[in-house]
């Protein structure tokens, strides 16, 4: 039964919509860091960028390419580039999502009719309270995470029985 919850929960932190929203943040952060460097420490920049090449940094646009080198050249960054840091950030998310279903219900559902997809993104999170359901929302948000497993079996994980025994 663990083996089966950590397959959904590992599909589902693994998938295409995940990688997505992980890099459209950090390319949102990374934007902001050198601006954010310049507006709170423009002194310290100042004797950084002195002390690294040597030059006085008088303007401001000096001082924004100095700190955009300083980001492009940090472990964080780096780390994101050789895929370090997602392998982390995926494995912390396994972990809270793991948490955050641990007391959700394990099914295996069989089709009466017709087939379930195998996509791209193989585990979605579902919301079953409206008609059709709705798809790929946070885990907070989703009733299950569902994984299908074969043309007429899917896995779920729901915070309660779809069907009774």
């Amino acid at each position: 039964m663990e083996t089966l919850r950590d397959l959904i929960v590992l599909h589902y932190v693994r998938s295409h919509r995940y990688r997505d929203v992980y890099t459209n943040a950090f390319e949102t952060v990374r934007a902001k860091v050198p601006g954010e460097l310049v507006e709170r420490f423009p002194e310290a920049l100042r004797r950084e960028a002195l002390r690294q090449t040597g030059l006085h940094l008088a303007g401001a646009a000096g001082l924004n390419a100095f700190a955009e080198r300083l980001v492009e050249q940090s472990e964080v960054t780096q780390d994101f580039g050789s895929g370090a840091l997602f392998r982390t950030s995926i494995e912390s998310m396994f972990h809270k999502v793991r948490a955050e279903s641990s007391n959700w219900h394990l099914e295996i559902l069989r089709s009466e009719s017709g087939q379930f997809l195998i996509g791209d993104n193989p585990a979605l999170t579902v919301r079953t309270d409206t008609t059709p359901w709705l798809c790929n929302m946070a885990i907070g948000d989703a009733h299950s995470i569902v994984l299908p497993i074969s043309p007429r079996l899917l896995l779920a994980l729901g915070r309660r029985n779809l069907r009774r025994p």
